[in-house]
């Protein structure tokens, strides 16, 4: 099952404010991202800003991902628990497995493995 929180993604309208604020404010540590995000590290969990633009994000909040070593057998565990899923498993361009679900309050979580 779910193991581990793996990366929390923040959406933001002003990537610049959000840069100066979790990196300098509160002093977060740099780490790599995506082309066009950026990340900071805690203790090997990733919060990663996600600048508004066209990628179907919202334009501001927050997702959060956990980490499984078995997404199918996970996915397949939570459908049977009545879990919905906006987003089966599914291979990303940069290799891992993505799928999304909404939590009981309509929280969009993501599972990963990799």
């Amino acid at each position: 099952m779910i193991k581990r929180l793996d990366k929390v993604f923040i959406y933001v309208g002003d990537i610049a404010r959000a840069k100066r604020f979790y990196g300098e404010v509160l002093g977060l540590p740099r780490a790599n991202a995506p082309e066009g995000d950026i990340a900071f590290d805690i203790d090997g969990i990733q919060i990663i800003l996600v600048p508004d633009r066209e990628r179907g994000c919202p334009r501001t909040g927050a997702d959060i991902c956990l980490w499984t070593p078995d997404i199918e057998a996970t996915y397949g565990k939570l459908v049977v628990d009545g879990v919905n899923f906006f987003k089966p498993p599914t291979r990303e361009s940069w290799g891992g497995w993505f799928a999304g679900l909404f939590d009981s309050e309509g929280n969009r979580i993501y599972l990963i493995q990799y």
